[in-house]
């Protein structure tokens, strides 16, 4: 709720008029949130991979177990989970990936996770759009079952490129953009 209010707060100070908000992964939840709480200012969604769907509780606990990043390695394997390739400087920053989910905020965050916080289909319906979902292939954070979903109820295009993986951003921006 924290993170919704800020950014709802922060985009309704510096928005003028309806834009295109981009999210990714949490993000993207956020950015879902967002368009609902204030639609006058959206007009369209840009969504990577996003949060919201609803999950099961063996997908819910899949994810609380791959946000247990306590180590240098499972930092590692993290790491290599949101590229679509593997990625040379994944041993550089681990340590630091490490200690960021190790601090209270993650912690906090992944503990009041909740099935219910999941978007409803009648929350997308409400989405202004058209929405543009893109979920590639190689994503290996979130569950797949999501796809669906979004094609289900969100109105707007899920698309799902090739060679992208969670963060494509990350990997080569250039398409994207």
């Amino acid at each position: 709720e924290a993170l919704v209010a800020g950014v709802t707060e922060a985009l309704g100070q510096e928005l003028t008029s309806p834009a295109v908000v981009f999210g990714n992964s949490l993000g993207g939840a956020i950015a879902f949130q967002f368009a609902l709480h204030r639609p006058d200012l959206v007009k369209n969604l840009l969504l990577v991979s996003p949060a919201g769907a609803p999950w099961t509780p063996g997908e819910m606990d899949e994810l609380r177990t791959l946000f247990e990043v306590d180590t240098r390695a499972k930092a590692v394997s993290f790491i290599q989970r949101l590229h679509a390739n593997p990625v040379w400087y994944a041993r550089a920053i681990a340590p630091g990936m490490a200690a960021r989910f190790r601090a209270a905020p993650m912690r906090f965050l992944l503990a009041r996770l909740r099935p219910e916080q999941a978007l409803t289909p009648a929350e997308l319906a409400r989405i202004p759009g058209p929405s543009l979902v893109l979920w590639g292939q190689r994503e290996q954070v979130l569950p797949r079952s999501s796809i669906a979903y979004f094609r289900d109820h969100l109105p707007g295009t899920v698309e799902t490129p090739e060679d992208w993986g969670h963060c494509p951003q990350l990997d080569r921006a250039g398409p994207l953009v």
